[in-house]
């Protein structure tokens, strides 16, 4: 089962409209102050001012891209960073061109502050004499919709040269024609076919007579895996959305170094989509089992 096989070819990028954001924000006391005071703005535009192909995508809905023969989409789903805390400033202000206004809150990942917007949030510590000398940039995958994929892509690009390093990436892929795909991957492991990874949990989740989860989890998240996790399940039953097999989810979770290997990769690229279907696929393979020690594809 070649899981590539699904997904043809996406278009490359698309021109990001800008969102120009000159409104107050909060100090680390809560007081108002100015964006400007932070950051040069001037700076910002420098990293946007690459040049960009002049062909739009065939579609772009909430940070994804879709693919017209077959309305499969791909989106970068969750995005999660470290940095040094002399940055945090710099992130916030770049953050904010693309979500807005954010707002003086309480922290989270044994950090004490936060800068929010909505769900996504720049943690820091607000005492220095913690002597925790790094801050953490939060975009999951709610916010990461509200940007489309050159977006994301352009953001992630601007966080990495403040000195950011990548410790989770989420790569989905919605699969609308692969009504099959759950079923295959599951027998595909259960015949002994699974490379790259060891460990499978097969998902069946009913409430009563009424199936509410189905699909199969590969790999381990944390200290314990190889910083590649995939899901594989049906996105349309655990929204309610879609009757079961008309949306199925392929959900690669990067942490570590393949995060910060594909971050780098997707900001060198020219051929975006095609790095990200890479690694997205590429968290595990698939060969034939025969009985010998080295297993065909």
């Amino acid at each position: 089962m070649k899981a590539t096989r699904l997904i043809s070819t996406y278009p490359l990028t698309y021109p990001a409209p800008p969102k120009p954001y000159d409104g107050p924000t909060f100090d680390l006391s809560g007081h108002q102050t100015s964006f400007d005071d932070l950051v040069s703005v001037s700076d910002a535009d420098q990293r946007r001012s690459r040049p960009r192909p002049t062909s739009p995508p065939d579609s772009n809905t909430g940070g994804k891209l879709t693919n017209p023969s077959t309305s499969d989409e791909i989106s970068l789903d969750w995005l999660r960073l470290s940095g040094p805390t002399t940055m945090r400033h710099e992130a916030v202000k770049e953050i904010a061109q693309h979500l807005g206004n954010p707002t003086f809150g309480n922290g989270r990942y044994f950090l004490n502050s936060g800068y929010h917007f909505g769900a996504a949030a720049v943690y820091f510590d607000h005492d220095e004499d913690q002597g925790k000398d790094h801050c953490v940039v939060d975009l999951p995958g709610s916010a990461m919709a509200e940007m489309g994929f050159r977006e994301a892509v352009d953001l992630l690009e601007s966080l990495l040269c403040m000195g950011f390093r990548t410790t989770r990436l989420d790569i989905a892929v919605d699969l609308y024609q692969s009504a099959q795909l759950i079923e295959q991957v599951t027998k595909s492991c259960l015949n002994g076919e699974l490379c790259r990874a060891k460990k499978f949990r097969p998902m069946h989740v009913q409430s009563g007579a009424e199936l509410t989860g189905y699909g199969c989890n590969i790999g381990d998240r944390g200290k314990l895996g190889s910083g590649r996790y995939l899901r594989v399940y049906d996105k349309g039953l655990e929204t309610k959305e879609q009757e079961r097999g008309k949306w199925v989810r392929w959900e690669a979770e990067l942490s570590g170094e393949p995060a910060q290997v594909a971050s780098m990769s997707l900001c060198e690229a020219d051929n975006m989509m095609t790095v990200a279907l890479a690694h997205a696929f590429g968290v595990c393979d698939f060969r034939e089992n025969t009985g010998d020690k080295h297993l065909d594809r």
